[in-house]
This record gives C-alpha cells, structure tokens and sequence, in this order.
C-alpha cells in the first residue's frame, strides 16, 4: 500500500512541474484560442528587380499577401539578415515596408557605396558578381505582458547577379522560400523526490 502512494506521489509531482514550467506557453495558447488568421505568402512573381538608370533606390521589391486585421498586439515584422537567415545584415542593404490591405510592400535598397565592401556580395570574375541575402517576415503576437511571439514567418533567401560591365546592373535575382512548419515534440520530464 505505501508503495502505492509513493507512486501516485511521483506522479502528482511530475504533473505540477510540468504543468508549471509550460504555464507560460499555455498562457500565450489561450490568448491566441480562436484566432486562425495568422497566414503570409509571397505574391506570385516577386521578388523582382526594379532597378533602371533613373532608380538608384529600392533596387529590389518584395509583396506579400497576409490574413487576419493587423492591431497593436498583431503586427507584421521585417528583419534582413545574412544568407545564413540568422546573422543580422550589415548596413549595406535597407529597406521600406508599406502595407496596402492585406498586402506587404517592401522595398529594398542596395546601398550601392558600400556594398562592394559588404558581407552580401561577392566577386565571382571581373565582370559580375554576387549579392546574397535574407529576408524574413515575421507575423507576431504580443501578449498582455509585453511578450512577442512569432506566430508565423517566412524566409526569402535572396542571390543577385550583378553585371560590372553594365554599371553595376542588377541582371538576375533567384529566391528559395521557405514557411514555418509545423511541429509536434514530445519531452521527458526526470525529478528526483
């Protein structure tokens, strides 16, 4: 019989420490309950080159189609990192974002003084190189307590080709996408009584 209530002990204890060390998270699940309008897709044939002889800004120009009514606790984010889409950019790239609806705008800038200095570029021959970056929406929830969450996102892995000859003419552009996924994990919880 004692051996009995030490199991049912062990068991009590393991779902109070489970239950308290997922309270957080539980919390942010509850606020969310009922709102499914979290989805960001890149629109058809973006991103593309708009770079002429006239533009020498906004070179690049990216459109995303979103769901659900953007608030004070449910706002769109825009980061440009490294190809490694986790580094952050260095200040040779910048960008504009504009909403329109339910669409993203966003404009990018290749500074073009010092991206030849840039992490982003790199020489493949004397006449072209190589830009590369990421670009990463981000559709966030902030909760009551001023936590941010990342609901769902969407990575735009970015290489253009630059032709040198042509005064640094932005020739190609090529984007690997890719969205958040979902995925279910399972933890095992070890306490000693």
């Amino acid at each position: 019989m004692f051996i009995c209530y030490l199991k049912l002990a062990i068991l009590a204890s393991i779902a109070a420490s489970a239950f308290s060390a997922d309270a957080s998270s539980a919390d942010m699940s509850r606020q969310l309950t009922g709102d499914f309008d979290w989805d960001i897709q890149p629109e058809d044939g973006f991103p593309v080159i708009a770079f002429n002889d006239t533009n020498e800004e906004s070179e690049v120009v990216f459109k995303y189609n979103f769901t659900g009514t953007l608030t004070a606790s449910e706002l769109l984010e825009v980061n440009l990192y490294q190809s490694n889409c986790i580094t952050a950019a260095d200040g040779s790239l910048a960008f504009v974002e504009a909403i329109n609806g339910d669409e993203l705008d966003i404009d990018l800038d290749i500074i073009q003084e010092t991206i030849s200095k840039s992490v982003h570029y790199r020489d493949v021959n004397l006449t072209n190189a190589v830009i590369g970056f990421c670009l990463r929406v981000d559709f966030n929830y902030i909760d009551n307590d001023n936590n941010t969450e990342s609901v769902n996102f969407y990575e735009t892995n970015v290489t253009i080709n630059v032709d040198l000859t042509a005064n640094f003419t932005l020739t190609e552009i090529s984007a690997n996408r890719s969205a958040a996924n979902n995925e279910a994990a399972n933890a095992n919880l070890d306490f000693s009584v």
